[in-house]
């Protein structure tokens, strides 16, 4: 389903709460997509549909899911991303104010979905590398461009691996993370400066 619709968002949730046997315990929130417009050069539709992918999807995500959330004192961790905290030469403007918005929202939400038993985090990864990954198919490209980027702007110089973005969201959806809600965790490299 198309989870910026809000008809589709809540039919998706009810879904899954059905195939769960009724009960919902961890929400992740990872509908995203970073393929926009260069910065400078957007239009309205781009602004839009990078909204739609990487911001409004959440939050209809998290609106129709509280109410089976506050039944188990559940969980949601949202995906976002690094170009949220800062200016990513490069990174589509459209993505990275998505981003911003996404990781102001965390924040926001975590006082009135706190009064209802539930946490909220975030997640901003860096550059990760999986099979099918914009990061691939740049590599075969531009090798030396990317491995010089890495050097340069990573201080781990290399990229993030999906299995260390999973384990980050395990940590946030388990009990040893009880006592933090709002919290945006970087997963990056040390790539960030802020």
């Amino acid at each position: 389903g198309d989870m910026s619709n809000e008809e589709e968002a809540h039919s998706v949730i009810e879904n899954a709460v059905e195939l769960l046997g009724g009960q919902l315990d961890i929400l992740v929130c990872n509908i995203g997509s970073g393929a926009s417009a260069p910065p400078g050069e957007e239009k309205m539709s781009d602004w839009q549909e990078m909204l739609n992918i990487n911001f409004y999807s959440t939050i209809l995500a998290v609106k129709n899911s509280r109410k089976h959330l506050t039944k188990t004192k559940g969980v949601i961790i949202c995906i976002s991303s690094i170009c949220g905290h800062e200016v990513i030469k490069g990174a589509p403007l459209t993505y990275s104010v998505a981003k911003a918005a996404l990781n102001h929202y965390i924040k926001g939400m975590a006082w009135p979905l706190s009064e209802e038993n539930i946490r909220i985090n975030g997640i901003s990864p860096g550059n990760i590398f999986f099979d099918g990954s914009t990061w691939e198919s740049k590599l075969k490209n531009q090798e030396n461009e990317i491995q010089e980027m890495l050097s340069k702007d990573v201080p781990m110089n290399r990229f993030g691996t999906s299995s260390e973005i999973a384990s980050a969201v395990g940590f946030l959806s388990s009990a040893d993370s009880a006592f933090m809600t709002g919290s945006i965790i970087i997963v990056d490299g040390g790539q960030t400066k802020n």
